[in-house]
């Protein structure tokens, strides 16, 4: 009779895939139903096996192991024996109180690449089963460090998360729950469109490859017809770094991006995606001339979406409109001299500065402002209705072009 080593050396040498291996764990090794997760408990092999055990089930059915059994399992001691020591071990408490469970960790030197978890369903467990178990998360080591699905998982995962199905989003969050200690706090999502030109296009694997080695912390990814990366950190800095260096990358391809605000839950990525599309198609649509279209800085626009323009033109604010009418009969420039003011902070020195004017200049235009309002310029309701008039009136000629 063969040794389970020989069982499994045979069968290494002959490279199985995962569902090949499992067959042959069930059938030769164990002889009980088993499964394999990845270091995050989503399942990437289990034998074909049904019985009452919820577990099981769970795993059957949505490929990964809920969120419940997971916080249960961790306020159980046999959790430290598991991602402590890692040595196979006998599970026969709380989850599995009716079905008694080998637990294995499945490592790399110091890498948690999954876990071995059999089943006593068709006998109870022999005195060599644990030995067994040691033997065959050393072969599932190797297996997983080579298994390119173990590389695309990330990428699989996102992809999942952009799509945002409803009858998905359960078993997204119980994933998320599963692995939130991985990441830093919060997230940021950049989408930039695929070049334009054909030949180029041709590059987008390599833009890909080239933006995802910059970090751990950034993944990137096609999706639709856009190129998407994903930002993690905790400190504002260390994402400016990062994006400092994948608008670098851009540039070369000549590649504007937009970028999303920041989000401290991966289940909400798909919205902030298009917060980032938004914010770059906008941006784009209004004529501005610029790498990066944050859409903080469009989100005023983002809310005039949708709405007519008869609707939009009664938003302008009559001081707005006098300080136009002005503008357009002599030439000034008075309407953006007061929102420049308004967004120095009411500052004479610093307003000069950003208009390239002498503070007397700039006193004698505000004390003229004041005259046609008949109204303070340091207002700060009236200076900031002035302002988001502005913005109205930019997109409503912007519409007015495109029509």
């Amino acid at each position: 009779m063969k040794s389970v080593s020989d069982i499994l050396f045979e069968s290494m040498i002959s490279e199985p895939t995962m569902k090949e291996l499992v067959d042959t764990l069930r059938t030769k090794v164990f002889r009980n139903p088993l499964m394999i997760t990845n270091a995050y408990f989503r399942v990437i092999g289990m034998s074909d096996d049904r019985f009452d055990d919820e577990v099981w089930k769970y795993a059957a059915e949505y490929h990964c192991c809920s969120r419940t059994s997971i916080e249960v399992f961790r306020q159980d001691d046999a959790s430290r024996q598991l991602f402590e020591q890692g040595t196979p071990f006998v599970y026969d408490t709380n989850l599995a109180h009716v079905i008694p469970r080998i637990l294995g960790k499945i490592r790399s030197r110091e890498r948690t690449l999954g876990y071995l978890v059999i089943f006593a369903v068709d006998h109870a467990f022999s005195s060599t089963d644990l030995d067994d178990a040691r033997i065959a998360c050393r072969c599932l080591s190797v297996l997983l460090r080579s298994d390119p699905e173990q590389a695309d998982l990330n990428e699989s995962f996102l992809s999942a998360l952009l799509k945002d199905r409803p009858e998905e989003r359960y078993r997204l969050e119980s994933e998320i729950s599963q692995f939130r200690k991985g990441f830093k706090g919060r997230f940021r999502v950049l989408n930039a469109p695929l070049p334009a030109d054909e030949k180029l296009r041709e590059y987008a694997p390599y833009i890909v490859s080239e933006i995802s080695a910059i970090h751990s912390d950034v993944r990137c990814l096609l999706s639709g017809q856009c190129i998407v990366v994903l930002c993690n950190y905790d400190e504002e800095n260390a994402c400016a770094s990062l994006i400092a260096q994948i608008k670098g990358i851009l540039a070369r391809y000549g590649l504007r991006y937009g970028k999303s605000r920041s989000f401290g839950s991966l289940i909400h990525m798909s919205a902030y995606n298009r917060q980032a599309m938004m914010a770059r198609e906008i941006g784009m649509l209004l004529g501005h001339e610029q790498m990066e279209y944050a859409f903080a800085d469009y989100l005023y626009h983002y809310l005039l979406l949708g709405h007519d323009r008869l609707e939009l033109n009664s938003l302008l604010c009559k001081e707005y409109r006098q300080l136009c009418a002005h503008d357009r009969r002599h030439g000034s420039e008075y309407a953006d001299t007061l929102i420049t003011y308004f967004l120095n902070g009411f500052n004479i020195t610093e307003t000069a500065a950003s208009l390239h004017i002498h503070r007397n200049s700039l006193r004698h235009r505000l004390e003229r402002i004041e005259e046609i309002m008949g109204s303070r310029c340091d207002d700060v309701k009236l200076a900031d209705a002035i302002y988001h008039s502005q913005m109205i009136d930019e997109w409503l000629r912007m519409n007015n072009d495109l029509e």
